[in-house]
């Protein structure tokens, strides 16, 4: 996979999870972002890109 991929779905997660109608839902959704912030992360650290994302998708680091 490359990394418009895990961006859109963690994107895609934190909608659905600020979207959610029960505490379960949302507590999943921001799982998955949690994970796919991981991906990017290690995307961005396999290819020296100095951003990174939280699980929020919020970008901290040099790149920032």
């Amino acid at each position: 996979m490359d990394l418009n991929f895990f961006l859109a779905r963690h994107q895609t997660s934190l909608l659905r999870a600020g979207a959610a109608a029960c505490a379960p839902s949302r507590l999943a959704h921001e799982g998955l972002a949690s994970a796919y912030a991981a991906q990017v992360n290690d995307i961005h650290r396999r290819y020296g890109a100095a951003a990174r994302l939280d699980a929020a998708g919020n970008a901290f680091g040099e790149g920032a």
